[in-house]
């Protein structure tokens, strides 16, 4: 195997990390990750791989061990052992309280009696995927711990993901919490998982929002960012995606603010806006920052497939190829999106037709807005969610003052689709997310709707850290113009008035036809004694069409003689 080779391969589960009853890893599967140099210790009852450029920390509690995988910190300044001290052996109550101060991307595991549960960041960026039938198992990537538990591919999904109406789908997530693989499932946000029953618990939301005012908001947002600016700072070199948008924006107004060194990239011309490169090479010159517009090839190389991989769902990175050659020269980059600034500013609310109540039916629309229109499809999503429903707790929770439009984008889009993307684009640079924390989320959740469903929101969190680059407008997406029903298609809007038939003259034989003959010979006949001196209809086209015969003839100009 070449050099190249063995360096992509080490990128394979990158960050990763499996948990399994101990000696539970098949001999092939555990020799290859201890190839890779994968690290292996015991928790109790339990052993526990991390990939070698994953980060591990272990704090002792009481009779308890803590166990942060990945980016974690505490938003109040605390060290993490300080924070593990503070809260009591045996307190769920305390742990659940101190969770919502953490932020990062990170995997906590509470080992303790031989009892081992899984909690993630409130974002939910930190992917855990673990399996609902025996063996018992958790993990970082779906591929990872399909292959360490014998899961197949699930037949369903796999017919699922290859309709028509899933590959329109803007962003290819699956429904409910599920997998390309079978029995393997997301953890879903809020909630943790308890590894030997494949069960989950709920543990928020606690109690109802509080109303909360612009200036409040402002100021927890912008106290989040930049615990998170502060984080990076001296770890990594960030660097933002730049477009006319406003969600990475503001929190590369909070970085500048905090001067925070960071880099910029644009994905591929051809997915912009008309005027949008005239704002982003504005922007870019007033940050001063280094910044690339990023090719989008149409094959994806070696790292862009692995990627694909990795995130156990889509399809090749093509972005990746080049992006490996732009930022080559350093490997202490973090990519930081700007995820999260939807759950603050509203997604579903905003539809026409938002959700009512957190059911299947009411997901499976909003999911797959505009509605499917294959009755197969839409069955099979319904079903989906009402497994995610009951495993969410959703049938008992008191919302509270909390839309669940809000509740569910957070949980499912979010908390579904991204950690499989982030999984993937790891395999390139590590990645954060710009907006991550619960009291964050509920300190814009507290705002009147008036303030908070907008774009405004975030270009007002901008100006607050950089006044000149909140100034900037956003690039609008263009009406695009109606295009034509494809033949699979739903017709919308009322159908199409039937027209009547109405009667037209007979196709015209051609060159010597006896209907022609025939129509001749009657039109010179003289009406019969009796009648009313009106001619069949037949005889009356045909009359009709030798009358136009002969006007196009005299209009015609004679031929030239020669």
């Amino acid at each position: 195997m070449s050099r190249r080779a063995l360096q992509l391969e080490g990128r394979r589960y990158r960050y990763g990390f499996l948990a399994l009853q101990a000696g539970g890893a098949p001999r092939e599967l555990a020799d290859t990750l201890l190839e890779a140099d994968w690290r292996r210790r015991r928790l109790d009852d339990f052993d526990l791989w991390t990939h070698p450029e994953t980060q591990a920390q272990s704090f002792p509690n009481g009779g308890a061990t803590f166990v942060f995988l990945g980016d974690v910190f505490s938003e109040a300044g605390r060290s993490l052992a300080d924070w593990s001290a503070s809260i009591g052996p045996d307190d769920d109550a305390a742990l659940h309280e101190a969770l919502d101060e953490l932020s990062g991307r990170f995997a906590l595991l509470v080992v303790a009696g031989g009892r081992l549960r899984v909690y993630h960041d409130a974002f939910g960026s930190r992917a855990v995927y673990y399996h609902a039938a025996r063996p018992a198992g958790v993990a970082s990537h779906a591929p990872l711990l399909a292959e360490a538990v014998g899961a197949g591919r699930d037949p369903e999904m796999a017919s699922y993901i290859a309709h028509r109406e899933f590959v329109r789908l803007p962003r290819k997530c699956l429904p409910g919490d599920g997998t390309l693989y079978t029995g393997i499932r997301g953890l879903i946000p809020n909630s943790y998982l308890e590894v030997e029953t494949g069960e989950l618990h709920r543990y928020w939301p606690r109690e109802p929002i509080a109303p909360t005012d612009l200036d409040a908001f402002m100021d927890k947002a912008t106290a989040s960012v930049e615990a998170l600016a502060g984080y990076v700072r001296g770890r990594y070199l960030p660097v933002f995606g730049v477009t006319g948008g406003a969600d990475s924006r503001a929190a590369m107004a909070i970085f500048r603010m905090r001067d925070t060194p960071f880099e910029t990239v644009t994905w591929s011309r051809k997915n912009l806006f008309s005027g949008e490169t005239v704002i982003i090479d504005d922007m870019v010159r007033h940050l001063g920052v280094r910044h690339a517009y990023a090719a989008k090839p149409k094959e994806a190389e070696d790292i862009g497939r692995l990627a694909a991989e990795n995130s156990g769902l889509y399809p090749p990175f093509r972005t990746l190829g080049p992006l490996r050659k732009r930022f080559k020269r350093r490997t202490d980059h973090v990519f930081v999106r700007g995820w999260g600034a939807e759950i603050l500013r509203g997604f579903y609310n905003l539809h026409e037709a938002p959700m009512k109540a957190l059911t299947a039916e009411d997901m499976t629309f909003a999911y797959s807005s505009p509605a499917w229109t294959d009755a197969a499809q839409k069955r099979t999503a319904e079903r989906c969610f009402e497994g995610f429903a009951v495993r969410a707790g959703y049938g008992s929770l008191r919302l509270d003052g909390i839309d669940p439009n809000d509740l569910f984008y957070w949980e499912h889009r979010m908390g579904m689709w991204c950690p499989a993307a982030l999984n993937g684009f790891d395999t390139l640079m590590p990645t954060l997310v710009a907006f991550n924390g619960r009291k964050l989320f509920t300190a814009a959740w507290g705002l009147p709707a008036e303030q908070r469903l907008s774009k405004e929101l975030m270009l007002e969190l901008a100006r607050r850290g950089d006044p000149v680059l909140g100034a900037f407008p956003m690039a609008l997406k263009p009406v695009k113009p109606e295009r034509t029903r494809r033949a699979w298609e739903p017709r919308l809007g009322p159908p199409k008035p039937v027209k009547p038939e109405r009667a037209h003259p007979p196709k015209e034989p051609r060159h010597g036809a006896p209907e022609r003959r025939v129509a001749a010979r009657t039109a010179s006949a003289a009406p019969t004694a009796g009648s009313t001196g009106s001619l069949p209809s037949r005889l009356k086209h045909a009359l009709q069409w030798r009358l136009r015969r002969l006007l196009r003839k005299l209009k015609s100009p004679a031929p030239r003689k020669r």
